[in-house]
């Protein structure tokens, strides 16, 4: 969770303090591009604190975690993979 100041304006009896409201956290990027324009989708972290991913059409739940790709394999391997911009509604 992030914190942030709100707009004291909304605060009874003329009270200017800021208030600090917990803000969620955003999501993390769950889906990555090779510059081929291949898909991965984030599996998971291991224990050795990397990340690895899975081709974006299949559900991380269902591979098992020995079948993960690393992300130093798929940029050694594929290029330098970067986070796709989501669109949220």
């Amino acid at each position: 969770m992030t914190q942030q100041l709100t707009d004291p304006t909304n605060l009874p009896a003329g009270d200017r303090r800021p208030v600090r409201v917990d803000l969620p956290t955003p999501p993390a990027p769950e889906l990555f591009e090779t510059p081929e324009g291949r898909h991965w989708r984030l599996a998971g972290t291991k224990d050795d604190g990397l990340r690895y991913f899975v081709p974006a059409h299949l559900d991380p739940a269902k591979i098992r975690a020995s079948l993960w790709a690393s992300e130093a394999y798929l940029n050694a391997e594929l290029g330098e993979i970067t986070p796709v911009a989501q669109v949220t509604a």
